[in-house]
């Protein structure tokens, strides 16, 4: 039997209190027992589906949407809900189907569209984001969330200037429009004609809006009356504490903030987990599963939580949580590792550099205070068991291609603009035996590849150049591609971090392009470690310089082969010991900051 109207509503806004108040789990029983009772209240079921992804349950969310979508086939929200879960659990392909059907049975409907837009770009569809949104813009229904997604979905096809366009003209109209500011300021650091105060700019003004919005609601802490040398509470906050390339530096991270007898608690705020995430949960004192929170709850809990020092690893990457950090969650607050860049933000006292990367005067590019450890500023953890390393170059090995030269491009699609492939294709043109392999997460898409193909056509790499590699599964068949490869190419002006160091752990030298900004000189900072700045070009032509004598240069290549992991490993790139003892020691000076009056 169903309960009185007037007592539905009274039940739903009493689980919505609870999860305002960061008391989820009760709220997904109190919503548990009310749906036992009265299961054709579908409302109910999109908020206890919210509730449990919230507290890391997505099978139980996924059971409970199907269990509405059967009651209620109509209900577009119900469809959001179940591909949501599915995305939580990590099955990707399922959510992706569904949501296909979804449109089909509700045409134009904007949040299915949103969601369509984020899964393609989660699972670097690319072509398919693009797609959709030019359909919806056609058809009169794109919602400026997709139109943002549309942005991200062009720069990731390496479409810069379309995706800058579409981020100043959205500020034109709209000047107080945070999310078009952002993605503006990020697009820049992909701009090789972007000069690095002008990139400043851009995300200061990302900070002004910040503030001038959520200024008057920020906590304010008072310095100088704690106690300097007590352990701390130490929060770090991040979307990819899971397979991802930030976690290759964060494990190295937790080792210091671990140490003085400080508590670590993690504020994950990504979608479904995997054995890495677990990783990252047994070194936290306390671990939260924050994905679904809104920003004021993610506040009101890390507040709960009492946090000193917060760690925040993303800037204006995907899932950022800046909007919240404005709000000043803790007394101290880090930007570290996962973002090359200032986020503008006044509320973020720190961001984690080097000499290297940021050297004296780098201060006028970022509102945070520079936190320069020495080189290098982060470090790096390798797989357990590494492929094993093909001692001889492949240009050098018997067979079809004997004396054909291959130059690695393993990076992120989106970072290889139009300069960088022209610098490429002058390599190539160089060395006339000689090909580019590309792997990136996109090239498993036919219709992204296509596109992308273009633009390596349009630079003088024709298909006769340029080979893609699709997709490989799992790590270690990933790093075994390297054995395909005889020289690295890094593009400019944002550079490798975790595609460098994998080609080092598998021996294969890299060579870069350094600038003046600090996405443009992590490069040096990597090839330092490993004694190989020599292969850090200062201009263009020497970049094709350097790059061509290399290839040429099999003493050379023999010995990278055989030596270079080695070097790598015994470096202080990877000596997780000597890195936790400098970031514990840095995390302190920041706390004795705090400690000290203005």
């Amino acid at each position: 039997m169903r309960s009185q109207p007037s007592n539905v509503p009274a039940r739903m806004l009493q689980a919505k209190a609870l999860m305002e108040q960061s008391r989820i789990a009760e709220a997904a029983d109190l919503l548990r027992r009310f749906l036992a009772q009265h299961p054709g209240e579908i409302p109910a079921y999109g908020t206890l589906c919210h509730a449990l992804l919230l507290i890391g349950n997505p099978q139980q969310a996924l059971y409970y949407a199907r269990q509405a979508k059967r009651i209620a086939r109509d209900v577009p929200e119900i469809w959001a809900c179940e591909a949501r879960a599915l995305q939580y659990s990590d099955k990707r392909d399922d959510a992706l189907v569904l949501l296909q059907e979804a449109m089909e049975r509700f045409p134009g409907n904007p949040a299915i569209g949103e969601q369509l837009t984020e899964l393609y770009l989660h699972t670097s569809n690319y072509a398919g984001a693009d797609d959709l949104c030019v359909k919806a813009k056609a058809e009169g229904w794109l919602s400026p969330t997709m139109a943002a997604g549309h942005s991200a979905a062009l720069h990731k096809l390496g479409s810069l200037k379309a995706a800058t366009d579409w981020a100043r003209s959205t500020q034109w109209n709209d000047p107080n429009n945070i999310a078009a500011a952002s993605i503006l300021a990020t697009t820049l650091l992909y701009d090789a004609d972007a000069k690095p105060e002008h990139v400043a700019a851009a995300h200061k003004r990302v900070g002004m809006l910040y503030h001038d919005t959520l200024g008057h609601l920020a906590r304010t802490y008072p310095r100088g009356i704690d106690n300097p040398d007590r352990p701390l509470r130490i929060g770090v906050l991040s979307p990819d504490l899971r397979q991802h390339s930030v976690a290759a530096f964060a494990l190295a991270l937790y080792d210091g903030l671990r140490l003085e007898s400080n508590s670590v608690t993690s504020y994950y705020t990504g979608f479904a987990g995997d054995a890495l995430t677990q990783r990252f949960r047994e070194l936290s004192h306390t671990f939260r599963v924050c994905g679904e929170l809104s920003p004021q709850q993610l506040f009101d809990q890390i507040v709960a939580d009492r946090i000193d020092v917060l760690f925040e690893l993303s800037g204006h990457t995907t899932n950022n949580r800046l909007h919240m950090l404005a709000l000043k969650p803790a007394p101290v607050i880090i930007t570290a590792i996962g973002y090359p860049a200032t986020t503008g933000l006044q509320t973020i006292n720190f961001r984690l550099v080097d000499p290297i990367t940021d050297p004296p005067g780098a201060e006028a590019l970022m509102t945070e205070k520079p936190l320069r450890i020495d080189a290098p500023f982060l470090c790096y953890t390798p797989p357990a068991e590494p492929p094993d390393i093909n001692p001889t170059p492949p240009l050098m090995r018997e067979g079809p291609n004997q004396g054909v030269v291959t130059f690695a491009a393993f990076n992120a699609l989106h970072k290889l603009n139009d300069q960088t492939l022209e610098l490429w294709s002058r390599v190539l043109a160089n060395v006339p035996r000689s090909r580019l392999l590309v792997k990136a997460a996109a090239s498993r898409d036919h219709n992204t590849q296509q596109l992308v193909l273009k633009r390596f056509a349009h630079a003088g790499m024709g298909d006769d150049r340029v080979q893609w590699m699709t997709h490989v599964p799992g790590q270690r068949a990933h790093l075994d591609t390297y054995n395909q490869c005889d020289v690295s190419l890094d593009p400019w002006p944002y550079h490798g971090t975790t595609s460098t160091c994998e080609s080092m752990l598998m021996g294969v030298p890299v060579v870069s392009l350094v600038g003046d900004a600090h996405v443009s000189r992590v490069a040096l900072t990597l090839a330092t470690s490993v004694s190989n700045s020599d292969l850090c070009a200062q201009t263009p032509d020497e970049f094709v310089h350097l790059a061509t004598q290399l290839a040429t240069d099999t003493t050379r290549l023999t010995h990278e082969r055989r030596t270079l992991r080695t070097r790598l490993l015994a470096s202080t790139l990877c000596d997780r010991a000597n890195y936790a003892s400098r970031m514990s020691h840095a995390v302190r000076d920041a706390w004795k900051w705090y400690c000290t009056a203005d």
